[in-house]
């Protein structure tokens, strides 16, 4: 596994496609239901020239994840925003970072494309000025400069220090965990990065951990965050905050609030909290897939009912 992916520019990893699986406690009506939503969206790819092929999957505590194949990650978001109205569309990214630098992030694009309306969260102050500069044609959109955290207050999180201009691209993977920072960190300059990064290291006489420093960030609840930006519901959650995803999701309510798609990284989840939050989404009746250190949970009428029942009475079924 690449675990430098944040680090590099897209073309590295490999496309991905939509797989569902029917589950097999479903009542018999939606099964019919899920049934047409699958041979719609089957429908809608195969017009663009890819089929679908059923992968193995690993089990997530009895829950079938399907792995994708076949087309681009960014092509199943293509579809899933052309497939739901706009107009009241509202999403939030937690963990924005400058909002272009993640080769796996594709919400700017569609963002200032589609000029979707959410709000972006990213705790470091530089990374956000540059982030708020990257939306700023985006009129649709809102910036919190802070971290989500269990509980409100200041926190501390670890981050390239500020000295070493030729590390700072390296601070997408700053976290609330010194240890995580400083393994990435080690291991990119071992195996990842450029000869000119490497010899700039090198020069210096540091240690790895001496390349890490602690900075105090203003942190939020993802309750409190909702009610200071007066948000009553929300249709999509992107989540990368180096293996505090889980607890964001748990956060997030997603019981209450319902979000069509949830996007997070799973790479450094332990194997435990990986299995949990697999088994949490479907029994919430989400859908889940994965996608190269992501996975990606989606509920199965956010393709819309209607749209692609039409497909499927149009005959081509």
């Amino acid at each position: 596994m690449n675990r430098d992916r944040k680090f590099f520019a897209p073309g590295r990893f490999h496309h991905t496609m939509i797989v569902t699986s029917q589950p097999k406690l479903w009542q018999q009506g939606f099964l019919g239901l899920s049934n047409i939503l699958k041979k719609a969206v089957s429908r809608l790819i195969s017009l663009g020239g890819y089929e679908i092929r059923k992968k193995r999957s690993c089990g997530a505590d009895g829950h079938p994840v399907e792995e994708l194949s076949g087309i681009p990650y960014k092509d199943f978001l293509s579809l899933y925003f052309k497939s739901r109205s706009l107009s009241d569309f509202f999403f939030i990214q937690i963990g924005a970072h400058n909002g272009v630098s993640n080769a796996l992030d594709f919400l700017h694009e569609f963002v200032s494309h589609l000029k979707l309306s959410g709000l972006l969260v990213e705790p470091q102050a530089d990374v956000f000025h540059e982030l708020k500069e990257n939306y700023k044609r985006c009129q649709t959109v809102h910036f919190e400069n802070s971290a989500i955290a269990c509980d409100t207050g200041l926190k501390q999180l670890y981050t390239i220090k500020k000295e070493l201009d030729f590390l700072q691209y390296a601070n997408q993977a700053a976290s609330f965990d010194s240890n995580h920072l400083t393994r990435l960190l080690r291991h990119h300059l071992r195996n990842e990065a450029s000869v000119d990064v490497r010899k700039k290291f090198e020069a210096l006489g540091m240690r790895v951990d001496e390349c890490v420093e602690a900075v105090s960030v203003q942190a939020h609840t993802f309750q409190s965050l909702l009610e200071k930006h007066g948000i009553l519901r929300y249709d999509l959650l992107q989540i990368d905050t180096e293996g505090f995803d889980y607890e964001v999701i748990k956060m997030a309510q997603l019981d209450k609030y319902r979000p069509t798609l949830v996007n997070y990284e799973h790479e450094y989840m332990s194997e435990k909290e990986k299995q949990e939050c697999w088994s949490y989404l479907t029994s919430l009746n989400y859908h889940i897939f994965k996608h190269n250190v992501d996975t990606t949970a989606y509920l199965p009428e956010s393709f819309g009912r209607e749209s692609l029942a039409r497909v499927a009475v149009a005959g081509s079924y």
